[in-house]
């Protein structure tokens, strides 16, 4: 009742302002100010507040699934407060659900040297700094990546180099890169299928377990000696590769043989197998097969046989392995045999600390006598938040047969993601 009496001055003054008007007008301000109680029911906003609290989770949803999110400062800050990455590892590409990943792996050194001559000196040194870009141009069917890694052309060696300035034997030292000098590492395409993956482009040769696994898994600072002279390599191939359920994974593979970024000159190629088996979780063993096949008397030809081991398990780690190999280092003429091994064990402290020691040894050629150099060495790992951001620190000392020995001391800095 109250409501029409505070209206009847409003209808009264819109009637003496609006004389053309009929009556039914006052009728009809009455229901418009009538849906002023609206804002009466204050219960409106109660409802409401429950869907604010199902809101975050919507949000957090959005989160990882569209990169467009991202931009607000405000949102990632929940999803980390409950363990969940604050920004999305995948970015949308391509118009059939592919996807874009970057990732980094980013070192940086402080090294000690003595050599056999007892010259000391110390150097800093940007190790790595390897950019890739993988994903899936089409999701479970088509992958691709790229790394590429600039601190390569860092890396100098000092070269005597002649001169032409009228004098007979002039010349001059001056520092030229050492090695390959393209910074492209690696490049695949990739067809997946249920039982094999299947890739084309230039990838590191699967010798050495320590060697063609990523250098941000490393358990020190550098690689064993045997694994520097015989894995770590890259080269132009074909390979198909699968980890087949929790206990098998094989990996076949034909290469040109010519190393990283190096077309082939001849019809020779190079052949791989490896298989690895997992017998429990936490332990792996794996064997590998590499050969060159076809023009086998030429220079370059070569053979490898491997054995490895790696158990990971209640914080402990054991991993060694042996290699065997030979080389034909000039055309029409015997191989030169060489082999070597290590075996490396850690535990890890509070997830954080791990003591890491590893002795191994490398005999160059097994026909000559007295050239074989053994490899003491010790560490430690502080992981900060896992392989992501860790310090490393180690010490090696190498024992040649012959000669005076020769030390190395490292300090290392590693961001990935």
């Amino acid at each position: 009742m109250r409501t029409p009496l505070r209206l009847v001055p409003l209808a009264l003054l819109t009637a003496s302002t609006a004389l053309a008007q009929t009556p039914p007008a006052d009728a009809a301000p009455a229901p418009a100010p009538e849906p002023a109680p609206a804002p009466e029911p204050a219960p409106a906003p109660e409802p409401a507040a429950p869907p604010a609290t199902a809101a975050p989770p919507a949000t957090a949803a959005k989160a990882t699934t569209t990169p467009a999110v991202d931009a607000s400062p405000a949102e990632p800050s929940a999803p980390e407060e409950e363990g969940a990455p604050a920004l999305p590892t995948k970015l949308s590409v391509g118009k059939g659900g592919g996807y874009f990943q970057p990732s980094a792996d980013l070192q940086f050194w402080g090294i000690y040297d003595r050599d056999v001559n007892g010259m000391d000196s110390t150097t800093l040194r940007i190790r790595r700094s390897e950019l890739k870009i993988k994903g899936e141009i089409i999701p479970d069917w088509v992958a691709y990546g790229v790394m590429i890694d600039p601190a390569k052309l860092l890396t100098q060696k000092q070269t005597t180099v002649g001169v032409d300035n009228g004098t007979p034997g002039a010349s001059v030292t001056v520092p030229t890169r050492s090695g390959d000098q393209s910074i492209l590492q690696d490049f695949y395409i990739t067809l997946l299928t249920k039982y094999a993956d299947i890739s084309g482009g230039q990838f590191k040769i699967p010798v050495s377990w320590e060697g063609s696994n990523s250098a941000s898994e490393l358990i020190l600072p550098e690689r064993a000696l045997v694994s520097r002279k015989f894995g770590d390599k890259r080269d132009l191939g074909i390979k198909v590769e699968k980890k087949l359920g929790k206990y098998f994974y094989y990996s076949l593979g034909l290469f040109d043989g010519q190393g990283l970024n190096h077309l082939d000159k001849n019809n020779q190629k190079d052949a791989a197998l490896r298989l690895e088996v997992y017998p429990v979780d936490g332990i792996m063993v794996g064997g590998v097969a590499y050969t060159s096949i076809g023009q086998r008397n030429l220079a370059g030809t070569k053979d490898r046989l491997e054995g490895d081991v790696r158990l990971s398990l209640h914080n402990v780690l054991v991993q060694a392995e042996y290699i065997w190999g030979r080389d034909k280092l000039q055309d029409n003429f015997h191989f030169q045999r060489a082999h070597g091994m290590y075996g490396a064990v850690g535990y890890t402290l509070f997830d954080k600390l791990q003591p890491v020691f590893r002795v191994g040894f490398l005999d160059p050629n097994l026909s000559a006598s007295n050239d074989r150099t053994t490899a003491y060495e010790g560490g430690v790992d502080y992981y900060f938040q896992g392989k992501q951001m860790k310090l490393q620190a180690s010490f090696s000392v190498f024992h040649p047969q012959q000669g005076a020995n020769s030390r190395e001391g490292i300090l290392a800095a590693q961001v990935t993601f």
